[in-house]
């Protein structure tokens, strides 16, 4: 099974392809404002690198959100792009799912991401026996109550906890730095469980999951 999978919703981004459960290629990349237009880029390389053609590709998984909103269409672009011409099933991952999924340790794992103007989106995970259970969806909530429910021994990761007030911080234990993103292995093992549980998306209309409205709004 070749799996394409792509990540743009947050400050890094990610896109590779798994062939058969194993990392064949990959790009791991800063996301600055202006900078998704590189991502195609990215793209070519991953394929040229694991000497592949779209075509070849079994399944395609993209991060559909919550997350930077230029960020999820470009995704979600892409994704469409290259399945389309060939059919190819996709399946979108909530990007706190992904982050949760990079944490191995059995427990309760807290993804947070910063969604600017003093909110973050939150989710709550559970661990055991190797199987990640969705306790709680996620949700988009005010600074001041971001960390509130969360069990003193939770882990917190995401890229979001370099926001969060210092004190706060200091209550839980917090997921290394190379864990609050995720990669490759990580979102095409994700993809791989969608697909199998029949999981996916209609091609033509799909769309990002967003949860709250885009900060610059048409004019009326």
């Amino acid at each position: 099974m070749k799996v394409f999978v792509i990540d743009t919703s947050m400050e890094r981004g990610a896109t590779g392809i798994a062939i058969d459960g194993s990392v064949a290629a990959e790009r791991i990349f800063d996301i600055r404002r202006g900078s998704t237009s590189t991502v195609h880029s990215y793209i070519r390389e991953v394929f040229d690198e694991a000497r592949i053609k779209p075509g070849d590709v079994n399944l395609i998984g993209f991060i559909e959100g919550p997350g930077s909103f230029t960020g999820l269409r470009v995704a979600l672009s892409a994704a469409k792009g290259l399945a389309h011409p060939f059919n190819t099933p996709i399946t979108g991952i909530h990007s706190t799912l992904a982050i949760a999924n990079m944490i191995k340790n059995p427990g309760t794992i807290v993804p947070i991401i910063d969604a600017r103007r003093g909110q973050f989106y939150r989710a709550v995970y559970r661990r055991d026996n190797n199987k990640l259970d969705t306790i709680e969806i996620p949700s988009t909530l005010d600074r001041a109550k971001v960390v509130s429910g969360i069990p003193d021994d939770a882990i917190i990761t995401g890229p979001g906890i370099s926001k969060l007030d210092k004190n706060l911080r200091k209550k839980f234990t917090l997921a290394g730095k190379q864990l609050l993103f995720p990669d490759t292995g990580c979102i095409s093992e994700l993809t791989l469980q969608n697909y199998n549980s029949g999981i996916l998306l209609d091609i033509e209309n799909s769309t990002p999951c967003y949860l709250r409205e885009p900060d610059a709004k048409k004019p009326k």
